[in-house]
């Protein structure tokens, strides 16, 4: 989503952003239930671009989730609530920040105020999870945490190694980039071997 301007008004911070007019995901599964892998990889493949162009741009999202993806009346999908952005990015040798984002979609270096492109990464996968399982990532963890993919996952084999490794619980086993996760989501045999 287009962001206008940022400012503060008498102490308090505003964002100024473009209306978006749709449903966003989570209302969407709420209507509809889970989404056949083939559509909610082309939506979340169009998420993957727009955190790519986000990254490129030193800008982390850190609360990415099914309730902060609209899909329009066209059906592309808009990533909005920008109100947890981080501009710069730290390492942990550098400082934490505040923890903002959503439980279950916010991997462990989050919860400990850092955030990396990977972490945003760990969100998008915690976000397709929930979108072609129409659970939420909580119900898929481990006693100590780990969210496990669920071997009867929709999708066939090549999805559920894509989410493994967005789902991975360092960040330097999961995906590096933006641009690697849409490149596997865009395999042609991602999702096409089996039917929800």
């Amino acid at each position: 989503v287009t962001i206008y301007d940022v400012g503060e008004v008498e102490g308090v911070y505003y964002i100024a952003m473009r209306y978006i007019e749709g449903e966003n995901l989570g209302q969407l599964l709420r209507r509809e239930g889970p989404l056949p892998p083939a559509r909610a990889l082309g939506v979340l493949e169009q998420v993957a671009e727009a955190l790519d162009f986000a990254h490129s741009r030193t800008v982390l999202h850190r609360d990415i989730k099914p309730a902060n993806v609209i899909l329009r009346p066209d059906g592309a999908p808009a990533l909005v609530d920008f109100g947890a952005v981080r501009t710069v990015f730290r390492t942990a040798q550098e400082g934490g920040s505040t923890v903002v984002g959503t439980f279950g979609y916010m991997p462990f270096e989050q919860y400990m105020g850092q955030a990396s492109p990977a972490s945003d990464l760990y969100a998008l996968g915690a976000t397709l999870l929930h979108v072609v399982t129409g659970r939420g990532p909580a119900d898929f963890a481990t006693g100590d945490g780990v969210v496990e993919v669920p071997a009867d996952l929709p999708g066939g084999p090549v999805l559920r190694g894509v989410l493994a490794r967005l789902l991975a619980a360092s960040a330097s086993a999961r995906y590096q980039s933006a641009r690697e996760v849409r490149d596997a989501l865009l395999a042609p045999a991602v999702g096409a071997t089996e039917a929800p």
